[in-house]
């Protein structure tokens, strides 16, 4: 079973996914968090050894990539880490994003809607996509304090000075994308405005319940 958590930047993603595997592993069922940055283990992916850089600067270095090769590369690290996914294995492999986000983003960056969709048709299909749901100023100001903003250009449209405006303006596009994707292809939205247990806790239960749902 694979299970997709993806939501514009700064909704919480990667906080809800270490508690949601807290969470899913006291009940004994088995789960295996899985990260597209794996690819940097070069003891579990040794095709990956040529890359040499950190991943801070391997981050940078995809931004500056242009259109279909960023995204073709974001795509290669996905395929790379779910090579040995098992859809009849028990055990739930849980990604964090995704393909979903990336291809939102690279859509409002001006790639065709076809171009994205056709290249996406060979990564195994999420049995169940959950999809948090934030307004663009609630996550910049989580993603902003007094003494740091952790922002990138790639979050905010290219834009070098990483400001509120362009954040916001890039995240819109990302939201509704995903929006329109939740619609067509029927994924779970959940409001990302609680705290993160909060927000685990419904992204549990919706876990729980469709497992529940397939065992009947």
């Amino acid at each position: 079973m694979l299970v997709a958590l993806t939501g514009p930047d700064g909704t919480g993603k990667s906080t809800v996914s270490k508690v949601i595997k807290e969470e899913v592993l006291k009940t004994g069922q088995k789960l295996e968090t899985v990260d597209r940055w794996d690819i940097l283990n070069t003891s579990n992916f040794s095709q990956s050894r040529f890359i040499r850089s950190p991943l801070k600067e391997l981050k940078e270095c995809v931004s500056e990539m242009k259109g279909p090769s960023r995204f073709l590369f974001i795509l290669w690290t996905i395929y790379s880490v779910l090579e040995d996914y098992d859809p009849a294995s028990p055990t739930i492999t849980f990604i964090d994003s995704y393909w979903m986000k990336h291809a939102a983003s690279e859509i409002a960056y001006g790639l065709p809607e076809s171009f994205v969709e056709n290249s996406i048709e060979l990564l195994p299909k999420a049995d169940l996509t959950i999809c948090l749901d934030l307004s663009p100023e609630i996550a910049y100001q989580r993603k902003s304090t007094p003494t740091k903003i952790d922002l990138n250009a790639y979050e905010c449209g290219m834009n070098s000075s990483l400001s509120c405006e362009s954040f916001i303006h890039h995240q819109n596009k990302i939201r509704n994308q995903l929006q329109v994707w939740s619609r067509k292809h029927h994924w779970r939205v959940v409001d990302a405005c609680g705290s993160p247990s909060n927000v685990a806790d419904s992204v549990s239960t919706i876990i729980y319940e469709y497992l529940h749902s397939k065992q009947s």
